[in-house]
């Protein structure tokens, strides 16, 4: 019975991944608008709001942007050459770090305690389980499609908004209101030239366009176009009208910063699993890139960001359609995590999560079966090109993905959950993503069944058929408790390589 669950679930699996992995392009990345997050605690408090653009984010505050980029053509190029070493089982991946730059739009003195206006919510919301301090993660975050800071400036509101994957934002300047105290600093850029009247932009990684602003003022239902242009002085920006403008009429001075002048890509994530949930509802989930650098740097200019630490798991639910997500969930510590198996639980509508996680700091909930990361030997994964510690990690999330039932640790003092690389002799690893397999069910009673790989001798063996390690990767089969407080009975599942 078990088994043919399992069957099951893995058919199902396959079928939902192939529609749905690429929408873990997290999360709202390949929509036709932007969706400005709001920070809840989750990232640092220098932003109030956050969106993924092409190749980076950017956050929002009333001091103006943080703009941070990653060189999306070396990270793909680098996950494409980790698919062909994998499945060539050529040896190590070469781990080099992926360039990156962080630079900021300040609006030089704008006023710090604007008022923030927003409207409707966009659809959906999202959690962040990131760490295992539960005042730092967040629930029900929500995100909107435009941001309106109240008298930046003196009579002037400042609107961010976007067009397409691209940075949208006016200056919306009050009858009598002085258009000059708008100045923009790009601070922390390698060069900036105005050509054409637009600014180029020169980051370490690429070359960003801001557009020559779209300036009107509106008359009746028309728009009654207004010349502009940037003046530009050192790394300083204002605007100018050469032939004026009515100023006993509002003024909406409109730039455009576009993205996919540097990068053809969004945000590297790859989809791992999916499960249909309740009431025709569906998930899937995949791991993201959106850990790395989550907090802001505190210094402007080039950055390099390492593949460690990079990695968290991303969780999407959809509506019966597949058409808009209801919400998202970000699962994951300060290293690596890694998404292998989902489930919805039928008795309790609560999402269970089986994966792997290299973060000593892995959410767990308080009387966890275990809320102590064991590790084991550092090991070289040819999915994520990255070297790591691993255990086993089960989550149990409420339907609206906002609280966690439970969650735990699983394992020994040897690595678990890892499936032996073909290169390094391991027989079961012939695909690319071999490396990370388990999977998990529940029966009548909410219990959690999981079936995964150790390496560790001590793996917690409790009524086990077979409680002695056979040495090299051997199965294991776990049955737990609802609540993931205890292990009811686990054994191993002998075999030289399994």
């Amino acid at each position: 019975m078990v088994i043919s669950k399992v069957m099951r679930l893995v058919s199902i699996s396959i079928l939902l991944l192939c529609f749905l992995s690429i929408s873990i392009q997290v999360i709202g990345q390949n929509q036709s608008a932007l969706k400005f997050i709001q920070n809840k605690g989750q990232w640092n408090d220098d932003i109030d709001f956050q969106a993924d653009v092409p190749g980076g984010r950017v956050g929002v505050s009333a001091e103006g942007f943080s703009v941070q980029l990653l060189d999306m053509a070396k990270a793909e190029e680098q996950h494409v050459a980790g698919h062909k070493a994998y499945s060539e089982a050529t040896g190590e991946i070469v781990d080099e770090p992926i360039p990156g730059h962080f630079f900021k739009i300040k609006l030089l003195g704008a006023n710090q305690q604007a008022r923030i206006i927003i409207g409707e919510p966009l659809d959906g919301h999202y959690n962040y389980f990131i760490g295992s301090d539960s005042c730092q993660w967040a629930a029900h975050v929500l995100s909107y499609a435009s941001i309106l800071y109240e008298d930046i400036y003196e009579g002037i509101d400042f609107r961010v908004s976007s067009q397409g994957n691209n940075l949208k934002y006016d200056f919306i300047v009050e009858p009598g209101a002085d258009p000059s105290q708008i100045k923009l600093e790009y601070d922390g850029l390698n060069d900036i030239q105005k050509k054409n009247h637009n600014l180029e932009l020169t980051s370490s990684i690429g070359t960003l366009s801001e557009l020559k602003p779209f300036t009107y003022q509106q008359q009746a239902i028309e728009k009654q176009h207004v010349a502009s242009e940037y003046q530009l002085n050192g790394k300083v920006a204002s605007f100018s009208f050469p032939d004026g403008y009515d100023e006993c009429q509002e003024l909406v001075i409109d730039p455009l910063l576009i993205f996919s002048t540097y990068s053809g890509s969004t945000a590297d994530n790859w989809g791992s699993t999916a499960t249909p949930g309740e009431h025709g509802t569906l998930y899937s989930a995949g791991i993201t890139i959106q850990a790395v650098g989550r907090s802001f740097p505190a210094t402007t200019g080039a950055f390099q960001t390492s593949h460690g630490g990079s990695f968290d798991m991303a969780i999407i639910k959809y509506d019966s359609l597949g058409s808009r997500f209801l919400y998202a969930t970000y699962l994951g510590g300060s290293e690596n995590d890694t998404p292998t198996s989902l489930l919805v639980d039928e008795n309790s509508e609560e999402l269970i999560v089986l994966g792997l996680s290299s973060s000593p700091d892995y959410p767990t909930s308080s009387g966890a079966l275990s809320e102590t990361f064991n590790g084991g030997s550092t090991i070289t994964n040819g999915v994520l090109n990255t070297s790591d510690q691993w255990d086993i990690v089960i989550t149990r999330l409420t339907s609206e993905g906002d609280v966690l039932v439970g969650s735990t640790f699983l394992g020994g003092s040897g690595n678990d959950g890892w499936n032996v690389r073909e290169s390094y002799g391991g027989p079961l690893t012939v695909n690319y993503g071999d490396e990370m397999r388990g999977d998990v069910i529940t029966d009548t009673d909410g219990n959690v069944y999981v079936s995964s790989v150790t390496t560790s001798s001590d793996f917690p063996i409790i009524h086990g058929v077979d409680s002695v390690y056979a040495g090299g990767s051997d199965g294991v089969l776990v049955k737990m408790a609802p609540d993931l407080t205890s292990i009811i009975w686990s054994t191993y599942f002998r075999g030289i390589w399994l």
